[in-house]
């Protein structure tokens, strides 16, 4: 079908969109903050500089923390990097 419609005859598009990307920029960047602190703790309870818990003095804990931080770090960065314009 080449007239911009799905087999069931909806739209493909629905119109500008652009209304979407600031509500997936906040949403991205409030689920990268809580991985990236979640993932802080995680790394410091590892390394033994948050006491209390099983995960104290594990390293493991350290590195799974630590690709946390790079993880949320990477959420929140992402989508503000900017494409090349489209012209």
């Amino acid at each position: 079908m080449g007239d911009g419609r799905n087999e069931s005859g909806l739209p493909l598009h629905l119109g500008n969109t652009n209304g979407y990307i600031p509500a997936v920029t906040t949403g991205l960047t409030v689920i990268g903050a809580l991985v990236l602190l979640a993932g802080a703790v995680f790394a410091g309870q590892g390394l033994g500089y948050i006491p209390g818990s099983y995960m104290t003095g594990d390293m493991k804990w350290f590195w799974i923390g630590s690709a946390m931080v790079v993880g949320g770090a990477a959420l929140i960065v992402a989508p503000r990097l900017r494409r090349g314009s489209k012209a």
